[in-house]
């Protein structure tokens, strides 16, 4: 079975958010072209320090509850601070971890390189560092590597033999990337449904499913079929072309009759929107935390960074301790340099190859 799995993730990413913000997102590259967020950076709390203040001010500045930090930010210019995941958590795992992790903005000018380490120091700070903005992985637009010759060269087939049907359908993927065009003719029966959201128990998506209540009391309103966290709404439809992709990739219907065959068979696809409308993938791992939160197992990430960050190692680590397994691409051929989230702990990093295996 572990075999299968792996053969079949190795083929996924061969197609190798924060919730939304008022602001115009701010990006700025580093020397080696990575980049992040030039107002904002992430905090992670120590273990026995109580939690921070969110949305609290006096006199324009944040107060958190923890003096040194306040202090910290009227000095160094800190004008907001709020929790990195805001929604309602219930395992272990990710409550213990998330938490912990804060996101502060800075004023206008100020770059968080000037002020990180400071925060760094502080006795109830465990790690200050940059928010990562990750980039989306080549999507080639070249109909030919569309055909379809890995399923034999990777005995998808014989695997169908015992696998497929009602037994993949039990299995859910939380694709993070931008989007999935859900009406899609080959996607729409494979997308997940949140049963409790599906008020009228028929399995799709439609209007009247939209009530406007937090159903299953997750903290996110009608979201029957995922979550866009880049426009923070129920809508993760796909605006651009590269989420739909890397979905049927994944699990296009297979065995209908139309197009091509996805490797999943029949798994479920969970709509994971993570671009926001100046087309910046600002970031994979609210998402993440909501996926595993909400039923997925595995998680596709066809998007990488080359900065390590402390803050999405532990969200890892708290994913894989919830038993969800996260596959990220590990980049092109000419990058030797390691990709996140693929180089993380507990990641499986795959890359594409041709079908002579080279």
């Amino acid at each position: 079975m572990k075999k299968t799995i792996i053969v079949v993730w190795l083929l996924l990413l061969a197609y190798s958010h924060i919730s939304a913000m008022s602001e115009t997102i701010q990006v700025t590259a580093l020397p080696d072209g990575s980049e992040y967020i030039s107002n904002k950076f992430v905090a992670i709390k120590k273990y026995n320090v109580p939690s921070f203040l969110t949305d609290n001010f006096d006199s324009g500045y944040p107060v958190t509850g923890a003096g040194s930090v306040d202090s910290l930010c009227r000095n160094l210019g800190v004008v907001r601070v709020e929790k990195f995941y805001k929604w309602k958590l219930s395992k272990p795992a990710l409550k213990r971890e998330v938490s912990r992790i804060y996101i502060f903005t800075l004023k206008q000018g100020i770059s968080p390189l000037a002020v990180i380490q400071a925060f760094t120091n502080d006795p109830s700070i465990e790690l200050a560092e940059l928010y990562n903005v990750p980039s989306l992985c080549y999507d080639p637009n070249d109909p030919l590597a569309y055909e379809q010759w890995h399923l034999a060269h990777t005995h998808t087939l014989e695997a169908w033999d015992t696998i497929r049907g009602d037994t993949t359908r039990h299995s859910i993927i939380g694709i993070i990337d931008s989007g999935i065009n859900y009406e899609h003719i080959d996607l729409a029966s494979n997308i997940w449904v949140n049963e409790i959201e599906d008020l009228n128990h028929n399995g799709t998506l439609d209007p009247e499913d939209i009530n406007n209540i937090d159903d299953d009391d997750n903290g996110f309103v009608d979201d029957v079929i995922g979550w866009d966290f880049a426009d923070n709404d129920n809508d993760p439809m796909e605006d651009l072309l590269h989420g739909s992709g890397v979905a049927g990739c994944a699990s296009e219907v297979t065995d209908n009759g139309i197009f091509g065959a996805g490797i999943g068979f029949s798994a479920r696809l969970m709509c994971l929107k993570a671009i926001n409308v100046q087309g910046q993938l600002i970031d994979g791992y609210q998402p993440m935390i909501y996926a595993a939160e909400n039923g997925a197992q595995i998680l596709n990430c066809s998007w990488g960074t080359l900065n390590f960050s402390q803050a999405e190692q532990n969200i890892i680590d708290a994913v894989w301790e919830e038993d969800v397994l996260i596959i990220a691409s590990a980049g092109g051929f000419h990058n030797q340099q390691e990709m996140y989230p693929a180089a993380y702990d507990h990641v499986m990093a795959v890359a594409a190859t041709d079908q002579y295996d080279h």
